[in-house]
């Protein structure tokens, strides 16, 4: 397996991988990402901001990330807590972890948050935040499973899903 950054021809790949979640969150009776975001729209955006990552397993994406390191303005909103890392603004943030269909429950979640935290160590960043949906119980076990400390409360503010809860992590590296 590779971690690397999505290129164009991965596009439809990706949107599809998303799709997926989608689903899956619906046929689980989650809320989240169930208007337009993310669809290949948001690939190609990713792609040309040089956040889209990719897990491959030889030539096929059977993972997706974005990940940002500039500071969210949603996370200097946050309430219930505190971040581990307090206001600082130097973090790594992953945005829409997905994996493909037929390849949940192989672990590949765990793979990405590992190359995420590779490639924050790598940038000197010493934390990494992630805010998911309360009902997400996969994400919030993985996150827990793997260090990751719940800090509070976010509302985001941005997209179709504005005005939505989110539970919000760090991990220090």
């Amino acid at each position: 397996m590779e971690f690397r950054k999505t290129t164009a021809a991965e596009v439809e790949a990706v949107a599809a991988i998303y799709a997926y979640a989608k689903r899956a969150f619906r046929e689980a009776g989650i809320p989240q990402w169930q208007g337009i975001y993310p669809d290949a729209a948001t690939v190609r955006g990713d792609i040309e901001a040089g956040i889209g990552y990719v897990l491959v397993d030889g030539a096929e994406p059977v993972g997706a990330v974005a990940l940002t390191t500039a500071p969210e303005e949603v996370y200097r909103r946050i309430t219930g807590g505190t971040w581990l890392t307090g206001e600082s603004e130097q973090y790594m943030t992953v945005h829409r972890i997905a994996v493909a269909e037929g390849r949940r429950g192989q672990g590949l979640s765990k793979a990405i948050m590992r190359e995420v935290e590779a490639l924050a160590r790598s940038l000197g960043l010493p934390s990494i935040r992630v805010d998911t949906h309360e009902q997400n119980a996969n994400m919030r076990g993985m996150l827990a499973s793997m260090g990751y400390t719940q800090c509070g409360d976010i509302i985001l503010i941005d997209g179709d899903e504005a005005g939505d809860p989110r539970l919000c992590y760090e991990k220090l590296l």
